[in-house]
């Protein structure tokens, strides 16, 4: 549950939630927003809120642990170690949108012959690699396969412009999930919320291969 208190720790009002995610102001007169669990909380005296508790004010942006029970509530500072864990945690999730958002853009090959963007989804990446799977058997279709880029163009490729697009995808979504990886280590070694947020997402450098010669 979610109780919206007064700086003396007079509850205003609540609503029902598991945590404080998705709480972007307070009602009039509030100062705080309290996740705390229903069971905890005294129907004698609903102001005295027992038990450790998160506390945020919304406004300020400022996150305070309550580590006692009291019926006026007492601000603690969270320490260094967890200012510095959340941090990590919201950074980590920065990058991790960053990396989700560059393969959303897809990359691009010249397989064909000319500047093509192609998606790399899972799905898609997992279909090329198949098709990886069936070149290195020798099992390629005389005919080729049906290729799709990413403004929907229809196109057939010949075994030598699937292996072209197959590289492409892997060095585009590879290089690019090493640096997600290489970020995130630096956040989880990063030893100041300011040292980590200055850890952000930067695509990694791909180029792809020439225009394959016929």
């Amino acid at each position: 549950m979610i109780y919206y208190t007064s700086s003396s720790g007079t509850i205003i009002g609540g609503t029902s939630g598991s945590d404080l995610t998705g709480i972007t102001h307070l009602p009039s007169g509030a100062d705080y927003a309290i996740y705390i669990d229903d069971a905890a909380v005294s129907a004698a005296n609903p102001n005295n809120l027992p038990g450790t508790y998160t506390i945020t004010n919304i406004v300020a942006g400022q996150k305070y642990t309550v580590p006692t029970a009291t019926g006026t509530l007492t601000f603690t500072p969270l320490s260094e170690a967890e200012q510095l864990a959340l941090a990590q945690t919201a950074q980590s999730s920065l990058i991790t949108q960053g990396y989700n958002d560059t393969l959303a853009q897809g990359f691009v090959s010249f397989a064909d012959g000319t500047s093509r963007t192609y998606p790399a989804d899972s799905d898609t990446i997992d279909e090329l690699l198949m098709l990886r799977s069936v070149i290195l058997a020798n099992q390629f279709p005389p005919d080729g396969v049906p290729v799709l880029d990413a403004a929907g163009t229809h196109m057939t490729f010949n075994q030598t412009q699937a292996d072209q697009l197959i590289t492409d995808a892997q060095n585009f979504v590879l290089g690019n999930r090493n640096q997600k990886l290489a970020l995130l280590n630096q956040i989880a070694q990063a030893q100041s919320p300011s040292d980590v947020q200055a850890i952000v997402w930067t695509p990694t450098a791909y180029t792809p291969l020439p225009a394959p010669t016929t």
